[in-house]
């Protein structure tokens, strides 16, 4: 439950805009996980994010699949 400030570079190719979106937001850290190669996975909670940034992050997401 660490709050913790978020800086994303979206890439515009992938959220459908024609140059990379930064997004910048506090988020907060509501699980975390330490892999067998000694990085993290970490989930984070976004309770300010606007409708906005929400809509460009999901399409990213939405973009990988």
């Amino acid at each position: 439950m660490t709050r913790v400030r978020v800086s994303l570079r979206l890439p515009g190719d992938r959220v459908g805009r024609d140059s990379d979106v930064p997004i910048e937001t506090f988020g907060v850290v509501v699980w975390s996980h330490r892999g067998d190669d000694g990085t993290y996975d970490t989930g984070v909670f976004f309770p300010e994010l606007d409708e906005d940034c929400a809509a460009l992050l999901l399409a990213y997401v939405l973009s990988a699949e």
